[in-house]
């Protein structure tokens, strides 16, 4: 058994050895990003034709649209720290009188293959797409044009992703600052090309702790008993 200022010593090593291997294991962050599985959008009348991947989001020859985004979501396990969509704007994508418009993406309570499908007449789609739970907000302008646009997502996406784990989720897109002009609008003329469409979700793993500082722990619990043990022996 240690005695006196020797057992002393080897508890002052032991928690020098445990505060060094948790600091050698923080928090790791890993990056998933995943493209979109399907875009449209739906006109103010509830037309979707389900061939068209276009997102353009606004007004356009005086109809507006509203886009939408479905993605397929891995199974994520980490807690989520933040989520980003990103978006390609075409160089003329962005359309307007004022000098700035509002995206704002909303949660969609509509099915996936119903949202997915060829519709005519869906007006309560176009509705669902812009109303309800908001998902995050960016403001777009012309200087937006032939960039790709980033949206940082909030909580509330966060949230719902980490539901969605291992299956669709959809976002839906409107431009919620329209003035009534003719063409206001945002990701015009995406339906060609490979366009860029990524949900882009960062997670933090925290480590298991070592065998190694699992083991110096126990030690140093083992020391603890051993300091108590000798100084009742040495009160008797």
């Amino acid at each position: 058994m240690l005695r006196g200022t020797s057992r002393a010593g080897f508890c002052l090593l032991v928690t020098f050895m445990v505060g060094g291997l948790f600091r050698v294991t923080p928090a790791t962050a890993d990056t998933i990003s995943i493209s979109a599985s399907d875009t449209g959008t739906y006109t103010s009348s509830g037309f979707h034709l389900s061939s068209n991947k276009n997102y353009t989001t606004g007004i356009s020859g005086g109809t507006e649209d509203r886009s939408y985004f479905v993605f397929n979501i891995p199974s994520i396990s980490a807690p989520i720290v933040s989520v980003q969509l990103q978006l390609t704007n075409p160089l003329n994508g962005y359309t307007s009188p004022d000098p700035f418009e509002t995206f704002q993406l909303f949660d969609v309570l509509t099915s996936i293959p119903l949202l997915e499908a060829t519709n005519v007449g869906s007006t309560s789609i176009f509705n669902d797409l812009g109303s309800g739970i908001s998902y995050g907000t960016r403001t777009v302008s012309v200087a937006d044009n032939g960039t790709l646009v980033t949206i940082s997502l909030n909580s509330a996406a966060m949230s719902a992703i980490t539901t969605a784990s291992g299956s669709a989720l959809a976002f839906g897109g409107a431009l919620t600052s329209l003035g009534g002009a003719t063409n206001e609008f945002v990701f015009g003329f995406t339906g060609t090309g490979t366009p860029t469409r990524s949900l882009v979700i960062t997670t933090t793993t925290v480590p298991e702790p070592s065998a190694l500082a699992s083991l110096s722990v126990a030690l140093l619990l083992w020391a603890g008993v051993g300091l108590t043990r000798g100084s009742t022996r040495s009160r008797k």
